[in-house]
This record gives structure tokens, sequence and C-alpha cells, in this order.
């Protein structure tokens, strides 16, 4: 999981809605939890982010393919084919990239909401 908090245009007249600590305490609570403050209007962290979940996808497609193991029964067999093509959906790095970069082209980042 990523926690991503968002600074946009931060001033007197503008304050911080959730601060920098409370964003930390709650990304440490969630345990094992990354969190990256972002600023679209700058492109702050914003790059940053979406690496991270690539890179955090890709690990877990890659876990839950070992976890399968090798399938028992023959390549032709109507079981292998069922079991490869439905247990397995295949996520391709620059799919993941692409979505994410169409995602942060949009400058609407993630915010925490205010209690």
């Amino acid at each position: 999981m990523v926690l991503v908090g968002t600074q946009d245009a931060i001033s007197a007249a503008n304050p911080r809605v959730i601060d920098d600590s409370r964003a930390r305490k709650l990304s440490t609570d969630l345990k094992r939890c990354t969190y990256y403050e972002t600023c679209a209007t700058y492109g702050l962290n914003v790059e940053r982010v979406f690496q991270d979940v690539a890179q955090k996808v890709v690990a877990l497609r890659k876990k839950q393919q070992l976890a399968i193991g090798p399938c028992k029964s023959l390549p032709n067999s109507p079981s292998h084919s069922a079991v490869s093509a439905a247990s397995i959906p295949a996520v391709h790095i620059n799919q993941i990239c692409a979505t994410v970069s169409n995602f942060s082209s949009t400058k609407r980042p993630f915010q925490l909401l205010p209690n």
C-alpha cells in the first residue's frame, strides 16, 4: 500500500489541511505503507510515486505466479490452458507505466481527507 498526500498552493490563505506528522503517523500505523507527499503543480514526487507503485505491482504479480507453482496436467489438456489463462492475469510493466502516465497527466492526485 502507498499513502499519497498532495500539496497544492499551500499558503497563509490556503493552509495545509492535513499536517505532515499526521500523515506520517497514519503511514506508520498502516505498517509497511510508504508515504509520499506530492505536488502535481510542480511535479514533486509524482513520477516517483508511480514508479514505486508499478514496481510493487510487478513484484506482487511475480510472487503470485511463483506461489501457483508448476501445473501438473499435460500441456495440451483443457485444465492446463484454463489455469494458465484464467488464474494468472498478465500485466506488463509498460502497460502499468502507460496507465500511470495517463493518470498523472489528469492533475488530479489522491488526497487525504480531514477528520
